[in-house]
């Protein structure tokens, strides 16, 4: 380690991680509800645990969109 060959890096703690995950999340959520606007699918206000169920109701009849949204949410794509 004395002559050079190392170099220091940075090591992330568990909580810095979990904060990057919940920020992550919730800007994920918020482009598929503002992705889903461009279809004219509103989606209005919605709370955390209601977003899966609200967007999956909104993409149930357009299975184009069930296709790639549905596996971002954690759900199987489901084709009408």
């Amino acid at each position: 380690m004395r002559v050079g060959l190392f170099r220091p890096v940075h090591v992330t703690t568990e909580r810095g991680s979990e904060i990057r995950m919940l920020l992550t999340c919730k800007f994920l959520q918020s482009t598929i509800i503002s992705a889903l606007r461009k279809f004219g699918l509103k989606a209005g206000v919605v709370t955390r645990p209601q977003v899966e169920a609200l967007v999956m109701g909104l993409i149930k009849e357009c299975s184009h969109l069930a296709m790639t949204i549905a596996p971002l949410l954690g759900s199987p794509a489901r084709a009408s």
